[in-house]
């Protein structure tokens, strides 16, 4: 491993674990903090396992790294569902798909039935292909600008990322203009990590993803008591309730 791609991997991982800490400061706004921070941590070991000199290298405290980072494509279909499901509800049944996932890389690490890796590749391209759906599919209609603009960050660096690493790990060799794979994959990580920073630096996505605590208002802040509404606007706004609530209007594009 060159020097270069040495930096590129501390780096990495240095970064990402700011993004888990920090994210982790957030989990009791929005659920899916806790979920983004485990995305992190996964992504953080990924960069450690795939280290060309311990790729093959059979060490007891390399497994749960390893069994990290081949969950890095569910955690990331839980994360983005966490952020742009509307209906989603936290649950231990959610992490389904990441026990599956890292239940088969067990049985090909820990059993060397290295028969089941194409089951697992499977799984974790149709995990970030489900994940980049959801990021997309509600886009036209999200009203958030800052939103928006983390739906393709998330979309465009996190998934298509993930999908090319798993499919070029499949590959015999894979490079580009005498640069290693290894490299080109560690400095693809380091540039979403280096995205995400930016956006929780200026955006601060987590804060758009969950409304805040409205602040109690002084006595002096406070507007005058409304007069109640007659007969034809309580008509009106149990139509509007109704449309808000029950037909969810909102989320409709226009």
């Amino acid at each position: 491993m060159s020097t270069f791609e040495a930096a590129l991997r501390g780096g990495a991982v240095v970064l990402l674990a700011l993004l888990a800490a920090t994210a982790l400061l957030g989990r009791r706004r929005s659920p899916a903090a806790g979920y983004g921070a485990l995305f992190a941590v996964s992504a953080a070991a990924y960069a450690i396992v795939s280290i060309p000199d311990l790729v093959h290298l059979h060490a007891a405290w390399l497994a749960p790294l390893r069994l990290l980072s081949i969950g890095t494509p569910a955690v990331f279909w839980l994360w983005t569902t966490a952020c742009f499901d509307d209906e989603f509800q936290p649950s231990w049944g959610k992490f389904l798909p990441w026990l599956v996932l890292v239940s088969l890389g067990a049985v090909c690490i820990l059993a060397g039935w290295v028969v089941v890796w194409p089951a697992v590749k499977a799984l974790a391209l149709l995990l970030a292909g489900l994940a980049v759906w959801q990021v997309l599919a509600g886009r036209a209609g999200d009203l958030v600008e800052a939103r928006r603009r983390f739906r393709v960050i998330l979309a465009v660096g996190a998934g298509l990322l993930i999908a090319a690493i798993t499919i070029t790990e499949a590959m015999p060799y894979h490079g580009a203009g005498g640069i290693p794979g290894t490299t080109l994959d560690v400095a693809a990580l380091v540039i979403m990590a280096f995205a995400f920073a930016l956006m929780r630096l200026f955006d601060e996505p987590n804060d758009v993803l969950v409304a805040p605590s409205p602040l109690p208002a002084l006595a002096a802040d406070r507007p005058a008591e409304p007069t109640p509404p007659d007969a034809q606007e309580r008509v009106l706004l149990a139509a509007l309730r109704r449309l808000m609530e029950e037909d969810k209007a909102y989320r409709e594009e226009g």
